[in-house]
């Protein structure tokens, strides 16, 4: 499977229901990993939103009986198949585990000994500053990836 970024979708027919519930087909304008645009169709379920313009959709093209078609790669999570990626819930996830992690750390250097908070208000700057440095080291790994 590749994957591509879209350069354009736009929703062109609805299709009656056939046994699977109602589908639909969006034209889309898909980018390779060489740069390369493609031009396909995709019958998709009617309830999965047309993707934006940047988004990243794994599957393959290929040529049918009525042109290029694009096959999206199953997400082995449910039907609809991977959700797009949505930056502000991605960065709320990545905080809330700095959150979670930060808890784990500042409780195992308590246990050893290693700071005293003197009150709940210190307590909590540390789970802070340690969330803050673990959401820092996450986006620093993030963009040399």
């Amino acid at each position: 499977m590749a994957l591509y970024e879209v350069v354009s979708a736009q929703h062109k027919a609805d299709k009656p229901d056939r046994g699977h519930g109602p589908m639909k087909t969006v034209n889309l304008a898909l980018k390779d990993e060489a740069g390369e645009v493609h031009v396909a169709e995709w019958y998709t379920k009617a309830s999965t939103p047309v993707p934006d313009q940047g988004a990243r959709l794994e599957g393959e093209i290929t040529l049918g009986q009525y042109g290029p078609s694009f096959k999206r790669s199953s997400s082995g999570g449910g039907m609809g198949g991977p959700r797009p990626e949505d930056p502000a819930r991605a960065r709320a996830i990545a905080r809330m585990h700095a959150q979670t992690a930060s808890i784990a750390i500042v409780d195992l250097a308590v246990r050893l000994e290693l700071v005293r908070p003197k009150d709940t208000t210190e307590l909590f700057k540390l789970i802070a500053g340690t969330a803050d440095w673990l959401d820092t080291d996450t986006e620093k790994a993030r963009n040399a990836a």
